[in-house]
């Protein structure tokens, strides 16, 4: 199986932007991983991953303040996505891109096997849980991701 190794600064140009807040946003962390804890810190860090494995990051900022997250994803000099957020924290916090459409994933199953796996669970977990097979699973999380997808033009707009 081929991995895929992420260096952070050929990967992600992160930058912070005030946006007329007396408080500018401080970043205190960069988390890169393949898991999200519920409280939207990376779980399990890494920077290697195998072409099925979903990419996490997260921002923490440290104190009250402002601004907007923009995170620039390549492989290569090829730039995957641009994705950004505007923020606003009243203390520390951690921002996990995809947090916000997992509730708006249409299907339950497919919402069921994004959160599971944001959360490390197995293959074999996921099919004993949903009572499916192996191959309804893998088309359970791709679609799951493709609803992702949809929503992220929903989250840049």
């Amino acid at each position: 199986m081929r991995k895929l190794t992420v260096i952070l600064p050929a990967i992600l140009f992160l930058c912070l932007i005030g946006c007329g807040s007396n408080q500018p946003l401080q970043m205190t962390a960069i988390q890169l991983g393949r898991t999200v804890n519920s409280d939207h810190t990376v779980g399990g860090f890494t920077t290697t991953f195998t072409p099925d494995d979903s990419i996490y990051l997260a921002v923490l900022t440290g104190g009250a303040g402002s601004g907007t997250i923009r995170v620039r994803w390549k492989y290569g000099e090829h730039v995957i996505d641009e994705p950004k957020k505007q923020v606003s924290y009243n203390q520390a916090a951690a921002t996990d891109f995809v947090e916000w459409a997992l509730p708006q994933i249409p299907d339950e199953r497919q919402r069921h096997v994004v959160t599971r796996d944001r959360e490390g669970a197995t293959a074999d977990e996921l099919i004993a849980e949903l009572g499916v097979s192996r191959a309804n699973l893998y088309k359970l999380r791709q679609r799951g991701h493709e609803a992702l997808a949809r929503l992220k033009e929903q989250w840049d707009a």
